[in-house]
């Protein structure tokens, strides 16, 4: 199991077992958490992904689309000339609940 100890602005982080795929996995999940709690911008979660990476923590993802599963594609519909797209917030909020 991955370990993180802190000291001053200073991290590092301890490995001791098999489990850190499990604890990197929960590492993530509390990530996107405290992003979507504090409405962080994608782009300071981007900085802050690459600066985890950078601190031995290679396993999590570069972009804050890949952690956050943020879908790529849009579908859109023409009606009365006007393109229209469903944001499909009935999706969003079961997936919370």
């Amino acid at each position: 199991m991955r370990q993180y100890a802190a000291r001053c602005t200073t991290a590092r982080v301890l490995s001791s077992s098999d489990s850190e795929v499990e604890s990197e996995a929960s590492l993530s999940e509390g990530l996107v958490k405290w992003i979507n709690k504090h409405d962080v911008k994608r782009t300071a979660t981007d900085d802050l992904l690459k600066l985890l990476n950078s601190h031995g923590l290679a396993s999590l993802p570069s972009s804050a689309r890949t952690l956050l599963k943020t879908d790529k594609v849009v579908t859109s519909e023409d009606k009365s000339g006007m393109k229209y797209i469903y944001l499909g917030i009935d999706n969003s909020i079961n997936k919370e609940f």
